[in-house]
């Protein structure tokens, strides 16, 4: 009857997940770029090769494209690598026999199934580790999180990511602490899935050599370079043969990749070396680059606009974009952890402790020095750990009351963030930055603002009979498709601007935090309305004196 219950438990959080994902993702358009990432794992589901947007694997791409292709939709024109893919998304989605919204949802419906199995993995070995309680508690932080509400109805490949890479590292720790072939081979399948998921996947890495030397050291049994080096290298040649299965056993001449090209453009015999799964190591040039050379064009945080992201992005992203109630958890999680640790000998701790702390503290050291940061969605990876972690501290034998009391508190104060937001999750910010009106003075572009409040924008306007709009949009949706007559807003640097446009005009919170001298003028102006908190609207007609729709 427990197990029952528990289960019981489990399928009503995930289900409501599931159901507010859908709901909520059926009100938003496109964010800036699924119709291109959409399109990548399409055509390579129905041509096999894998030719579009190849900078992240295709793994994720893929199984969006599955419902998808159940539409027949029509096939994509062909695309090839040195053509830009982002017009051909547009086409696909907007342009198709089957209606943009019906593609989209498809798609995104993949994706809301794949945060409800990261539920799961939660619920599963949170179970596992330290009992139904545990397990339960971390599963309603992941289902009410208004971060994963958010990013987990989109077909971008960062829930997916937090996935794949929690499985791995559960994995992983169950081969340590029982070591057999087939836990062994499971390690490096699932390291290889998650690999042909996200590049970020690579964390992994650091992360299975330290939690295979703490284990070693917790054993007190002398290193063997034998034994590291016949573990490390079979999940390593497992995880290569799923990565060269997911690029459909593709073998090219080293010379097709874009890095050769960039610092060998004459080619050469070396050229002709045929290089197996060539398109993984050619998304991981791109991404290097990326990294360390190009940065990120619209980097926002802080009121600071830069090219390069800054190291302080993700503790910001953390501080603002986390739910005041799970911060509070996690803050006496580390205060309870500390007090017990002073009393214990480290190498006496359990290893699923270290197993749960060792993965956010590698990857949120690793983000801090990336040019290319884009906030909470790339920190998605770190939640599952913490959830339980947290839970796991907390609700410990023997269990005090003002514990329980303190966790009971905080999903109520969880549950109240999450609903007091709805249906706008991907613009959450907590209590200490404002919400999501204060929030965009600390991050913008996918944290607040990605495009995907122009078919709210519409329906506003229409509710109100407004036929045009003035509007400088930060995104790609196809606001001609959605019945929005717009024009392009042209600069508004001063208050005398405004009063003379005599429009209602429209503006991205990106464009106003990264262009704040082109749209002073507004900024001086308290908004007609916030859509989705993403979009403000000025009536300048009748600050002009013209009341007429």
């Amino acid at each position: 009857m427990r197990a029952l219950w528990f289960r019981a438990a489990v399928a009503f959080l995930l289900c409501a997940m599931g159901a507010v994902e859908f709901v909520t993702a059926r009100e938003e358009n496109q964010t800036w770029d699924e119709s291109n990432q959409l399109l990548s794992g399409y055509a390579y589901l129905t041509t096999g090769r894998f030719t579009l947007a190849r900078e992240q694997p295709p793994l994720a791409k893929l199984l969006w494209a599955l419902p998808v292709a159940l539409l027949r939709p029509d096939p994509p024109v062909h695309v090839s690598p040195s053509e830009n893919p982002w017009p051909a998304g547009l086409r696909f989605l907007y342009r198709n026999r089957v209606p943009a919204d019906k593609i989209l949802m498809a798609g995104r419906s993949c994706a809301i199934a794949i945060s409800i199995v990261l539920g799961l993995a939660i619920a599963y070995f949170a179970r596992r580790y330290f009992g139904a309680g545990v397990a339960l508690a971390a599963v309603f932080l992941y289902a009410a999180d208004p971060n994963f509400l958010a990013h987990g109805r989109y077909m971008k490949n960062d829930v997916a990511a937090a996935l794949a890479i929690f499985v791995a590292v559960m994995v992983w720790g169950a081969y340590l602490l029982n070591p057999t072939r087939l836990r062994l081979a499971m390690s490096g399948v699932a390291l290889g899935l998650a690999l042909a998921t996200k590049d970020s996947a690579l964390v992994l890495l650091p992360v299975m050599l330290i939690l295979y030397f703490v284990h070693e050291w917790q054993q007190r049994r002398s290193f063997s370079p034998s034994r590291f080096a016949r573990g490390f290298a079979t999940a390593g040649l497992v995880a290569f043969l799923v990565i060269f299965a997911v690029y459909g056993f593709e073998v090219e001449p080293i010379g097709d990749s874009g890095l050769f090209r960039r610092f060998f453009p004459d080619g050469g015999a070396v050229a002709r070396i045929p290089i197996p799964a060539l398109g993984y190591f050619s998304g991981l040039s791109a991404i290097w680059l990326k990294q360390t050379v190009g940065g990120l064009g619209s980097g926002y945080v802080l009121g600071r606009p830069a090219v390069f992201g800054h190291w302080y992005t993700s503790p910001v992203a953390l501080a603002v974009k986390t739910p005041l109630a799970d911060l509070c958890l996690f803050a006496l999680a580390a205060v309870l952890a500390i007090a017990r640790c002073r009393r214990l000998k480290m190498r006496d701790v359990n290893f699923k402790w270290f197993l749960l702390a060792a993965p956010p503290i590698v990857y949120l050291a690793i983000s801090l020095p990336a040019a290319f940061n884009a906030g909470i969605r790339h920190l998605l990876p770190m939640y599952p750990f913490l959830y339980i972690l947290a839970a796991a501290v907390i609700l410990s034998s023997p269990l005090r009351r003002w514990r329980l009391l303190s966790v009971l508190a905080a999903s109520a104060l969880l549950t109240f963030e999450s609903v007091s937001i709805y249906p706008n999750y991907l613009a959450f910010f907590n209590a200490l930055a404002g919400g999501p009106v204060g929030g965009r003075r600390f991050l913008v572009d996918s944290n607040l603002d990605w495009g995907q409040d122009a078919k709210k924008l519409q329906a506003w306007l229409q509710d109100r009979g407004i036929r045009e709009v003035a509007i400088s949009y930060y995104g790609m949706a196809d606001l001609a498709y959605y019945g929005l007559h717009a024009r392009e807003l042209p600069a508004v640097p001063d208050a005398s601007s405004a009063r003379s446009l005599h429009c209602v005009a429209a503006v991205s919170v990106t464009n106003l935090a990264l262009y704040p001298a082109r749209y002073a003028g507004l900024e001086a102006l308290e908004p007609s309305a916030r859509v989705g908190y993403s979009i403000y609207v000025y009536d300048l007609r009748a600050r002009s004196g013209d009341g007429g729709k």
